[in-house]
């Protein structure tokens, strides 16, 4: 990624014009029922358009944190021990596709852990093309990330954007809004029925040594 967008990196209140964006970003919402603890949710960041506009967007940058610590982690890039990993959008139209007819191959996201707990990433790309517009009736898909919910997760785990920046290839920043920027997983903390037993049998044990003693 380009020096000038990493240097452009700003929450979005300090994004010039933000009154006058055309782009909303979102952050996929959490399923409506609980996880179990071990499971692994994907989620996606993506653009809508409630007005026609003409971005010409080239590039971008995101930073997501997840709260609280030990709830869960990003997943590590399987192909790159130390990195993370983001996908490409599974539902909608695709930030990195190439545009013409000799160029098919989609540009990856780049990833990486900003924090030891892999509790944080930033994740960048630089458009295959020379210019992307986002189209009012499909959206626009920009990355899917997937968050491994910890075994000892105590309760929801928050996935939250805490940063972005979008770029035209001459480096100016595209304003965006935030709309849906916080997303929260609930986890279903309740012992699976077999560790019930277990606690189950373990306090008959303890029970009946009373009873000898």
């Amino acid at each position: 990624m380009r020096k000038l967008l990493i240097g452009a990196l700003s929450a979005f209140a300090l994004v010039p014009g933000l009154a006058q964006a055309a782009l909303v970003l979102n952050l996929e919402q959490g399923p409506t029922t609980a996880v179990n603890r071990g499971s692994t949710v994907p989620l996606e960041l993506f653009f809508n358009e409630p007005v026609a506009a003409s971005e010409a967007a080239n590039a971008f940058q995101a930073v997501l944190k997840i709260t609280p610590a030990g709830g869960g982690v990003f997943e590590e890039s399987p192909d790159s021990p130390g990195d993370a990993f983001a996908d490409l959008p599974q539902s909608r139209t695709y930030f990195g596709d190439t545009i013409g007819p000799n160029s098919r191959t989609p540009a990856f996201p780049t990833a990486s852990f900003q924090t030891p707990d892999r509790s944080q990433i930033v994740v960048s790309i630089l458009s295959a093309s020379a210019s992307k517009n986002v189209d009012v009736t499909d959206n626009m898909g920009l990355i899917r990330v997937p968050i491994d919910i910890s075994p000892n997760a105590t309760g929801p785990v928050t996935v939250q954007l805490v940063s972005f920046s979008l770029a035209d290839a001459a480096g100016n920043l595209i304003p965006v809004a935030p709309g849906n920027v916080t997303s929260v997983i609930p986890v279903n903390v309740v012992p699976e029925p077999a560790s019930l037993g277990l606690l189950a049998i373990g306090g008959l044990l303890t029970l009946r040594r009373r009873r000898v003693a």
